[in-house]
């Protein structure tokens, strides 16, 4: 979710409350914060007698939104569009509400009036121009941009959006030819010019140009500056096994314990976790809940209860708080989920939150798929993944190091939690979907159902899927749109000695 942003101010509440406003302000420097109780602590007050004032109620959408209650969120958001239809921010967030639980069309609708409202700032065009991609609709949002970019030169930050609609529609020089126009993207955000960058370099790749790629990522991960020790996370990883060995994982027999909701996929990023979500979601009775932080926020949440060492302690933490946490974890699952009798969760943590899984639900699928090493670290290498969660990313040695400690770590964790277990290789699901699937489905608890054999198509998009499922953002979103495929069966093998240092990494943290 982005951050939130005051905004420009019209309409209906009142001026001249400048403590009230201040306390607001606060509240959304709070959530900027990630402290969502705290600005709740602000705003839940308020609400009591500033019912009517848009500024109150949009943020109480926010700490919702922030909360994972998307329903609330909506709720909210609806009643400050209401009392102030003038403020293009309520509509941004609105969007925001909509992509989070993959409804792109109604985003569509949502980004669309806050263009209305204030056609020319350029965070709201390409807001507008992201909703219509991320609803299949690159026809149209590439006609948007053209008409932004008529009698002058496209801002460059709209070049991003359109550079997307081309890759997608397979204009790859023309995006090429974009890019190169634009040069080092002076002025632009360090993170802009990141994403852009990589997005050149999967597109020199797919053209066949890997010397030219391997340097396109090489300067999008120099644009960001991080900090990552391979030695002390291999510590950290080995603190962590020590204490799930020493931890008995008790069942306490509770209705939240004995839950079987919960479905976790276990991997490291672009493993092929969209495509198993899809998989499994496509089957009536699963919900795919993508990469909703429902166990990073509980802990959150109850922090002034824990440790200094949360996931590592958590088998040891008071019965009492445990049942409130995986109680508390359990509700946002289930807010989530609808009427599902499984939740799919692809969270990119999922792999080190596995003490905090065993814990609370001893019961819970796991999932565990696996890709060829290389082609996940190039994959991970040419992707914008969160560099502030993930500092690793940035360098090939330091993603074969921490893909050798989630392996060994996983190994070891199944041996020790109480979880049932599957075991997939992304390869194989690829290369013999037709049995490979149904037992896959069938390892969840639920009878296989034939629609899971397609799940390009459980998605209602404007590209054909009619499945009626709606499923969260994630990075290979228009590619799980299409039939499963083997394109990227040998992704690896065409790079040759230019993965050396991602060789050395995983040799580093022991596979070889």
């Amino acid at each position: 979710m982005p951050s939130p942003s005051r905004g420009p101010r019209r309409g209906a509440s009142k001026p001249g409350k400048k403590p009230q406003n201040q306390a607001v302000n606060r509240a959304i420097d709070l959530l900027r914060a990630g402290n969502v109780k705290a600005a709740a602590s602000i705003i839940d007050p308020m609400m009591k007698k500033a019912r009517k004032d848009a500024s109150v109620v949009r943020v109480k959408g926010l700490i919702e939104m922030k909360s994972g209650r998307y329903t609330e969120a909506e709720q909210y958001l609806n009643r400050a569009r209401d009392l102030d239809p003038g403020h293009p921010m309520i509509s941004v967030e609105q969007a925001m509400v909509h992509q989070l639980r993959g409804r792109y069309d109604r985003m569509v609708e949502a980004a669309r009036n806050a263009y209305r409202i204030t056609p020319g700032r350029t965070e709201i065009q390409t807001l507008l121009a992201e909703a219509l991609i991320s609803a299949d609709r690159c026809d149209e949002a590439y006609e948007l941009l053209r008409e932004l970019g008529k009698g002058g030169s496209l801002d460059p930050a709209l070049a991003d959006p359109l550079t997307k609609v081309l890759d997608i529609q397979g204009r790859r020089e023309e995006a090429i030819e974009i890019f190169d126009s634009i040069g080092d993207g002076a002025g632009l955000a360090p993170n802009i010019r990141k994403r852009m960058n990589l997005r050149r370099g999967r597109m020199l790749e797919k053209l066949g140009d890997h010397d030219g790629a391997l340097e396109a990522y090489r300067k999008g991960h120099a644009q960001l500056k991080s900090a990552f020790d391979p030695d002390a996370f291999d510590r950290r990883v080995d603190e962590i096994l020590d204490a799930m060995r020493k931890s008995s994982f008790t069942d306490p027999g509770t209705e939240a314990s004995s839950t079987e909701l919960p479905v976790m996929i276990v991997s490291m990023p672009r493993s092929g976790t969209s495509l198993l979500e899809r998989i499994l979601a496509a089957h009536p009775s699963v919900t795919g809940i993508g990469e909703e932080s429902v166990i990073s926020e509980t802990i959150r949440e109850h922090r002034d209860r824990l440790g200094r060492e949360p996931v590592r302690d958590m088998a040891a933490t008071d019965p009492a708080i445990l049942e409130s946490m995986r109680t508390d974890c359990l509700g946002r699952i289930k807010a989530l989920s609808g009427e599902g009798t499984r939740t799919v969760s692809k969270h990119l943590q999922n792999w080190s939150y596995l003490p905090v899984i065993g814990t609370w639900y001893p019961r819970a699928h796991v999932v565990r798929i696996t890709r060829d090493p290389f082609a996940t670290g190039i994959s991970i290498y040419g992707q914008d993944l969160p560099e502030d969660r993930m500092p690793w990313v940035g360098r090939l040695d330091w993603i074969g190091r921490v893909m050798a400690a989630e392996r060994r770590f996983v190994a070891a964790a199944r041996e020790i939690v109480p979880n049932p277990w599957y075991e997939v290789v992304y390869e194989d699901l690829i290369d013999e979907p037709e049995s490979r699937i149904p037992p896959l489905v069938e390892s969840i608890g639920v009878d296989f159902d034939e629609r899971c054999l397609s799940p390009h198509k459980a998605e209602s998009t404007g590209g054909g899927g009619d499945g009626g499922k709606q499923f969260r953002p994630t990075l290979s979103l228009h590619q799980v749109r299409k039939p499963i495929s083997r394109d990227s069966r040998d992704r690896a093998t065409v790079w040759g000695d230019r993965l050396e240092d991602l060789r050395r990494g995983l040799e580093e943290g022991g596979i070889t």
